[in-house]
């Protein structure tokens, strides 16, 4: 139970939040009372958006800026993440766009989160995982952004990161493209041991027997699995 200090430090706090959030309202062109929406149920989406802007503040030092190209054919995408391995079905299941687009998105730079599973968003399925998503303001990435994500070799150095916004069939049992980057054998000429990228695919109710086989590895805690996220 907390202690007097502790309450009167918590009421300190969230009066100096008030403060703040009125002041911000007032410099945006409102005026003060209109705090009192905040506690209406109308203001849902609203607390929503605003959770989504201090979370991404917090989070910004890990937010991912890739340029996404969506002219070029998805050969030349996968070609120029230079991975190990590629399964040949992704060619056969994702396109990129045919039909013509505007200038203005062909070379379109997105912001990408990658989230951490069990740390930022609860372990389960891929159909569960997208509504999670979704319910905090963002959407599922898609194998565009993958694929861009892969080509500036900015995805985890160890471990899985799957893009949820691209499926081949269901969401729960359909494929869906990912990277897996895992450590290769030692060599004995080399210092460190190097990684291995492979762009793969896994069906969606699979996704979460994927994150649960990092807690079995030897060295588990260097393995971390994402989804990555565009917020909306």
């Amino acid at each position: 139970m907390a202690n007097r200090s502790e309450i009167v430090r918590g009421m300190g706090l969230g009066m100096d939040i008030v403060d703040k959030l009125a002041k911000a309202i007032v410099d945006a062109g409102g005026r003060e009372d209109c705090l009192g929406f905040l506690a209406t149920p109308a203001a849902q989406q609203t607390l929503a958006k605003i959770g989504g802007v201090v979370v991404d503040a917090l989070n910004e030092k890990y937010v991912k800026k890739v340029v996404v190209e969506r002219r070029i054919t998805i050969q030349d995408a996968i070609a120029l993440g230079g991975y190990d391995e590629v399964d040949p079905r992704i060619e056969q299941f994702f396109q990129f766009f045919r039909l013509p687009i505007s200038d203005d998105v062909i070379r379109e730079t997105v912001a990408i989160h990658p989230l951490c599973f069990y740390y930022q968003v609860p372990m389960s399925n891929a159909e569960h995982t997208v509504a999670t998503l979704k319910k905090r303001g963002y959407r599922p990435a898609g194998i565009a952004e993958l694929l861009a994500l892969g080509a500036a070799r900015e995805e985890h150095s160890i471990g899985l990161t799957f893009a949820l916004g691209s499926v081949a069939g269901p969401i729960d049992t359909g494929l869906i493209p990912y990277i897996d980057s895992d450590w290769l054998p030692y060599d004995e000429v080399q210092y460190c041991r190097p990684t291995k990228r492979c762009l793969r695919l896994i069906e969606g109710s699979d996704v979460e027997i994927k994150q649960y086989e990092c807690d079995r590895r030897n060295n588990a805690r260097s393995y971390r699995h994402f989804v990555l996220a565009v917020r909306e």
